[in-house]
This record gives structure tokens, sequence and C-alpha cells, in this order.
């Protein structure tokens, strides 16, 4: 397990918590977490490469990692989309959402990406 991981989990159930709801219902955006500071931002994925390029030595990530981690927002996305929809149709259903994180890790370690999911429950949409 990652050392980052409980610090992550606890500050998106946290103080970004609200970020990381509206985050997986948002298509462009990436949550990005900076261990140096804890903090987490939502960034394009523009915003992404400009901050944070990828490509060979001494980048900390590659082209291929970029394009997973799109990839996989893609698919969160539209899962959590669904997700919506199924609350819409059932209000007792417990439908998972998600959406990915982007670590930036401490020291000239390679960026990790992360996924996170969650339950929407009846509460927080009825």
């Amino acid at each position: 397990m990652d050392n980052y991981l409980p610090n992550l989990q606890e500050l998106l159930d946290g103080p970004f918590r609200e970020l990381r709801q509206d985050n997986h219902i948002d298509p462009d955006r990436i949550l990005v977490y900076y261990q140096e500071n804890e903090s987490i931002k939502a960034l394009t994925f523009d915003e992404i490469a400009l901050e944070h390029p990828y490509g060979a030595f001494p980048c900390r990530w590659s082209k291929g990692n970029f394009s997973k981690l799109r990839m996989m927002k893609r698919i969160l996305y539209e899962m959590s989309i669904k997700a919506h929809h199924q609350t819409d149709e059932d209000s007792n259903a417990m439908p998972t959402v998600g959406t990915m994180v982007l670590v930036i890790p401490l020291g000239p370690i390679p960026y990790r990406t992360h996924k996170i999911t969650s339950l929407i429950l009846p509460e927080e949409y009825q």
C-alpha cells in the first residue's frame, strides 16, 4: 500500500469532499493530489499537461501514462453518469461513482494514478 493513500482518502472524505463529488460528473477535470502540501486541485487535461509535462527522463511520467489516465477518467465518468440516472429511477439505489486522482508524490519518484470510487447514498440525492 502506498504511504499517501490514508492521507488522500482522509482529505477526499473531509475538506475536499465537495470537490471529489463534483469531479466524478466532470468529464474534463482530474483531481491532482500534491503530497508535499496535502492539497488537491481539479485540473483540466490541458492544465495537467502544462503543469506536469510527460515524456522521457527527467519527466516523471510518460505519454502512455497520460493517455491511460484520460481513458480511465472517461470510463469512470460514464459509469458515474449512469449511476446518477439510476438514482433518478430508483430512490433507494446506492450506485457507485468514481474518478481518477493524479498523485504528485514527494521526491523525484514517478507520478501515480489512483482510482477513487464511492457510493451515492440515498440521503445525498433526496
